[in-house]
């Protein structure tokens, strides 16, 4: 059996499997021409674009979606065809067929061809005598009882807006320098007798002024930079949940009252 949509309305829906979950954009649709609609679709996936039917397939017009009877992994395993493929060879449909479980759809069948009757010699009517009329039974009196049924239904509202920024997080980071100092170091030699140094041939000066030596250090300078480290992309994703909804709901039934003085029968 098919789908009696127009082929042209499920071509770009999204398909969903039985418990809701995207598979992906309708690529193509297959037309029953027998019956008229749709009888398969293709469907892009990561194995190449299956084919799946849409007997028992439900059209959700709010999200612009189609559901599909089958799970997810039966959907993916089904049989493959080239994307150009525009029209299904009884191979394949009959290897999807197989693959889903469907019946194949059986060809009419032609009336039969009754006999024409010979010509016969004429026969005297036979005149066949009356039934007798059987009394018919009284009808007895109806009254149609009516429920009331709850009918749930989907609209697409909005939920919340959502805006994506940008901002400042400052954090204390520490790390370790190495910096580096002159320091003094006093080397002492003891003279030995007759070793006396040419400048102090003529005896030692205990007024000589004092040397000035200037010492190094390094010290830190911290700057900073901005450099890119991540990319972040925003992506909506379509998600379903389940809710139970409780109502009261009427229905009518039959009951009897009697007037005063009359016995039940």
């Amino acid at each position: 059996m098919s789908l009696h949509v127009d082929p042209a309305e499920l071509a770009g829906r999204l398909a969903r499997d039985a418990h809701g979950r995207p598979l992906g954009e309708v690529e193509t649709v297959f037309e029953d021409k027998d019956e008229g609609g749709s009888r398969f679709v293709g469907i892009d996936t990561e194995d190449g674009r299956v084919v799946v039917p849409v007997e028992g397939a439900e059209v959700d017009p709010t999200v612009y979606a189609i559901d599909l009877p089958y799970m997810i992994d039966r959907i993916t395993g089904a049989p493959t065809i080239s994307p150009g493929t525009e029209d299904l060879d009884p191979e394949t449909e009959r290897r999807v067929v197989e693959h889903f479980g469907i019946e194949q759809p059986k060809p009419p069948k032609e009336p039969p061809v009754r006999p024409v009757p010979e010509p016969t010699a004429t026969l005297e009517p036979v005149v066949e005598a009356e039934a007798e009329p059987v009394p018919a039974e009284p009808a007895g009196e109806e009254v149609v009882l009516s429920e009331e049924q709850l009918v749930v239904e989907t609209e697409r509202v909005p939920a919340q807006h959502v805006r994506v920024r940008k901002e400042i997080v400052e954090e204390e980071v520490t790390v370790t320098v190495v910096l580096r100092h002159e320091e003094l170091v006093i080397e002492r030699e003891p003279i030995q007798p007759g070793e006396l140094p040419a400048e102090s041939a003529g005896g030692p000066k205990l007024d000589e002024p004092p040397i000035e030596i200037v010492l190094w250090a390094e010290e830190p300078v911290v700057t900073t930079r901005a450099v890119p480290t991540e990319r972040v992309r925003v992506l909506r994703t379509l998600g379903s949940q389940q809710q139970d909804l409780t109502a009261q709901l009427r229905r009518e039934r039959a009951s009897f009252d009697h007037a005063p003085g009359d016995e039940e029968r």
